[in-house]
This record gives structure tokens, C-alpha cells and sequence, in this order.
């Protein structure tokens, strides 16, 4: 697959991308959201408010790591699995989100027909109380989650393989 085209895809995309999660930033502790499918061809969309951070995981970071690699193949079909990320600091991908002050983060995940979808929320590195924010905000989560789904439908459809990495 080529990552440059889903860089840029994301490059195109990002505007419309920081205004859907606009609410959820004003809203919350969350400063950072991420959108990743994987396809059962291990082609998969990766996008994110955090245009840098993707750049780095695109181009230097060939898996999903070992911190969210297993959640991702656990995704129970149709119903949402929420996994708090943890602090693994051998994983590639946890370096690199720290790296970027993103952390203390929520990925709730979903396997569909022939994907797994997944809607990561982020904080910064300092904001050790963003963790309780998620767990008693679970159904705010499932509500952006919804809203995301339906304003960004276009934009994550995934017929396009041009969009994908």
C-alpha cells in the first residue's frame, strides 16, 4: 500500500476532520482523536488531528505495537471494547504519542463484516485524571463516536483504496 497517498488523504481531509471533533475538544479533557480501520487485507485508514504524529507513524512504524495490537484482534463483533492505553514504554507507537504529548488515552474498538474500526481519544502526557474522565464518560464517547460515524461518512469510507495505507 502506498502511504503516501493516505498522508495525503489525510492532509486533505484534515480541516473537515479538526471541525467534526471541534465539540469533543471544547467539550472534554481530549486534545487528540484518532480514526483507524483495518481491513481484513491488513490495508487499513489511519486518521488523526495530529497531522505530525501520523506523519511519524505512516512513515516509521511498519505495526500496530504492542500495546494495541491485541484489543484490535479481541474486537468483538458489533459492540464497542474500550481498552485505556497503557504506559508499555518498549512500544514503538507509545514512544512516539508521548513524544507528541498525547497520552492517557481511551480506544474504544468494533469489528464489523470485514474491519475493525477503532476512535482512539487522547489527553496530553500530564493529565493523569483524563482516565476517570473516560470511564464515567462512556456514553459521551459512544455519542462522538455515532456523530462521527455519521458527519465523517465520506470521508472514512474506505471504497477509495487510495485513502488507505
Amino acid at each position: 500500500m502506498n502511504n503516501v497517498s493516505a498522508l495525503n488523504y489525510n492532509v486533505n481531509i484534515f480541516d473537515n476532520l479538526q471541525k467534526i471533533c471541534e465539540p469533543l475538544f471544547i467539550n472534554s479533557c481530549i486534545r487528540s482523536f484518532r480514526y483507524f480501520r483495518v481491513m481484513d487485507d491488513n490495508s487499513y485508514m489511519n486518521l488523526s488531528t495530529d497531522h505530525e504524529w501520523l506523519i511519524e507513524r505512516l512513515t516509521k512504524i511498519p505495526n500496530n505495537g504492542e500495546t494495541f495490537q491485541k484489543p484490535l484482534c479481541e474486537a468483538v463483533e458489533d459492540k464497542f471494547s474500550f481498552f485505556l492505553w497503557e504506559n508499555k514504554k518498549t512500544d514503538e507507537i507509545v514512544k512516539l504519542l508521548i513524544s507528541h504529548d498525547i497520552f492517557n488515552g481511551i480506544t474504544a474498538y468494533r469489528r464489523n463484516k470485514n474491519s475493525v474500526e477503532a476512535w482512539a481519544f487522547g489527553s496530553t502526557t500530564e493529565n493523569s485524571l483524563a482516565p476517570n474522565f473516560y470511564i464515567n464518560n462512556l456514553e459521551f464517547l459512544k455519542s462522538f463516536i455515532t456523530h462521527f460515524n455519521s458527519a465523517a461518512k465520506e470521508i472514512i469510507d474506505v471504497s477509495d483504496s487510495s485513502k488507505l495505507a
